[in-house]
């Protein structure tokens, strides 16, 4: 219930190991709950390209206690989060979005990412053992270029379901890619997505479906250990994008890899 107005320049805090700059910046660790509620910050200017948030949160991440804040007039007009979501998530797509540092999706928790979410909703990458579903529409960008980012890993008992329509694709893009959902990264056209720009998507004995996905810059579309299930259909990847999958004997893997346009895959190591 904080009002916080010209707030101006926030320097990064170098001892921290995620810090951006934010009007409310909190690293809770360890088991200390965070309720970061109804705030009104506002004219919040950034160190460094891609920080300046209203909020800021590293740690568990109660969706409950990060309700009704606002933001205006700031560099990057997004709640900043990073850390294990603790509940079930849909990413707002109207007030103040999201801006994903690096988000953990335990077992148990189901996260979905509607159409006409922030593209900053994929920055930092997600870790999930729990499900992961992007609906028809979405389009996330991913961070490849920052030491925090990762890709969407899926660990085994996860899973990540991407379906979208031949109208409307789920994408997945690098952050420097403006063709689509504009200059996410503030940078204008000072910067230039190139093949392989970020992480992609790798799958540890999860589940990965993707159904009329579009897959930009991305390393690869990858699975180890044994994938439960590996369904790439009627999809797009391009710009250094390979599909690479190895099913470990003696586990039941279903692989499906069909109707796909792969383009500018570029060089491929053995």
């Amino acid at each position: 219930n904080n009002t916080l107005t010209d707030v101006g320049y926030v320097p990064s805090q170098l001892y921290w190991r995620r810090a951006h700059g934010a009007g409310i910046e909190v690293y809770a660790g360890g088991d200390t709950p965070a309720i970061i509620r109804n705030n009104q910050v506002s004219g919040v200017r950034g160190e460094k390209p891609g920080s300046g948030f209203p909020v800021l949160l590293e740690g568990d991440l109660t969706p409950a206690n990060l309700t009704g804040n606002t933001g205006s007039d700031n560099d990057r007009n997004y709640l900043a989060a990073a850390g294990n979501l603790t509940a079930d998530f849909t990413f707002p797509a109207s007030g103040l979005q999201w801006e994903n540092l690096g988000i953990t999706l335990p077992a148990g928790v189901r996260v979905t990412v509607p159409a006409g979410v922030h593209p900053g909703a994929g920055r930092g990458g997600f870790s999930v053992a729990g499900d992961l579903t992007i609906q028809a529409g979405a389009v996330l960008k991913f961070d490849g270029h920052s030491p925090n980012s990762g890709p969407i890993y899926v660990r085994g008992g996860g899973s990540l379901i991407a379906s979208g329509t031949a109208a409307d694709p789920v994408t997945s893009t690098s952050w420097r890619d403006d063709s689509i959902g504009g200059a996410t990264n503030n940078d204008g056209s000072a910067s230039s997505p190139t093949a392989a720009d970020w992480r992609g998507i790798a799958v540890s004995g999860g589940d990965l479906v993707l159904e009329h996905a579009d897959v930009r810059y991305a390393d690869q579309v990858s699975a180890s250990a044994g994938p439960a299930e590996f369904r790439v259909r009627d999809s797009s990847l391009a710009h250094g994008t390979q599909i690479l999958v190895g099913a470990s004997r003696g586990v039941v893997a279903t692989v499906v890899i069909e109707n796909n346009t792969l383009t500018d895959v570029g060089r491929v190591p053995s």
